[in-house]
């Protein structure tokens, strides 16, 4: 059963980044993430997040929580958000990675069976 959430406005969100890549092509894409960390630790409204790792070394997942989309698009908007993307950039416009980000607003919870 999915427990409603109050109508809390703005509502928390969470951005699911998926980059699939080439497995040669990993190392590189897991640098970019560990120098992007701290970069994304520092932006107001940034609450933390997740990275994953496909098991063949083909995908990259991060989930990122934000206070607020308001926050999350201040950081799109910004300098240090450039910065990441330059490193990015040459993955994507190679062919060499392709980028799928969704902006999810939560819903509910789904808690175990007693």
């Amino acid at each position: 059963m999915i427990s409603e959430l109050d109508d809390v406005v703005p509502r928390p969100i969470l951005v699911m980044t998926r980059i699939a890549v080439e497995p040669g092509d990993m190392p590189e894409l897991l640098e970019i993430a560990e120098d992007s960390a701290p970069i994304l630790a520092r932006q107001p409204g940034f609450v933390g997040g997740e990275i994953y790792k496909s098991a063949d070394d083909t995908c990259l997942i991060s989930l990122l929580r934000w206070r607020h989309e308001a926050d999350h698009l201040a950081y799109l908007h910004g300098p240090d958000f450039a910065e990441v993307g330059s490193r990015l950039r040459p993955l994507l416009d190679s062919g060499r990675a392709r980028l799928e980000v969704h902006t999810l607003v939560r819903l509910g919870t789904i808690e175990p069976a007693p």
